[in-house]
């Protein structure tokens, strides 16, 4: 998985609406792959996270926009949700736990990065 020097750890003004997250993420969908595609379109990068095919999230930079458990539901019947977090740091957080997070409840999960 991440084999990092430190613990990712989330900004702890928006860690519980994250848990939250995944916990809304993980009654619904239970992954067997995550693909990670990073992309730049003008000055902004983004990057998406595609669970199976049931799943995209799109994670920007910013402001702060999580969604709640509401918009959540709503979101993974669509079968694309916008995650908004501070600056690239959170990005990179967000994304080493939210695949921990999946690692731990399927210890098969495969995790890649795609290369465009």
């Amino acid at each position: 998985m991440f084999t990092s020097i430190f613990e990712p750890t989330l900004h702890p003004s928006y860690q519980a609406t994250i848990n939250e997250l995944f916990q809304c993420i993980s009654e619904s969908i239970s992954p067997n792959n995550i693909k990670l595609y990073a992309y730049r379109i003008g000055s902004g990068c983004f990057h998406v996270l595609k669970l199976d095919d049931q799943l995209e999230i799109t994670l920007m930079e910013g402001k702060v926009d999580i969604p709640d458990r509401n918009n959540c539901l709503d979101y993974i019947r669509v079968g694309h949700m916008e995650v908004i977090v501070m600056d690239s740091i959170d990005i990179t957080y967000f994304i080493a736990t939210f695949v921990n997070h999946f690692k731990s409840i399927n210890e098969n999960l495969m995790f890649s990065l795609v290369h465009p």
